[in-house]
């Protein structure tokens, strides 16, 4: 019976008025005492900086590493193209290269930490 009444009387009540609140999170003023961000000098442009790899023969374990300059490390390295049997990983490229592989050509791309 009780719940009975309180559902009517909610069911007549008159819509109450829209109230303004103020933002739940005000933007922060700066303060007097805030020390300024640092700034940090623009990073050299970014690079790769090794020319050529060595051969790869046919069945025998191949390794070599990439090297960049400048950018804000760490870098992110991507091939395309690898010839079959080797990958990248980090910044070497790896693996044994399989007969019948007619690409002679990759593409090796880096980025640093702000891509």
């Amino acid at each position: 019976m009780v719940l009975a009444r309180l559902q009517h009387r909610r069911r007549h009540r008159r819509p109450s008025r829209a109230r303004i609140h103020p933002p739940l999170h005000p933007t922060p003023r700066p303060s007097r005492h805030q020390r300024p961000t640092p700034h940090h000098p623009p990073a050299p442009p970014l690079a790769i900086t090794t020319t050529s790899l060595p051969a790869a023969t046919v069945g025998q374990p191949y390794a070599a590493t990439l090297t960049a300059t400048g950018g804000r490390a760490p870098y992110t390295w991507t091939a395309a193209g690898l010839p079959s049997g080797l990958s990248l990983s980090g910044d070497r490229i790896t693996g044994t290269l399989v007969p019948d592989d007619t690409n002679n050509h990759s593409d090796v791309f880096v980025w640093d930490r702000h891509g």
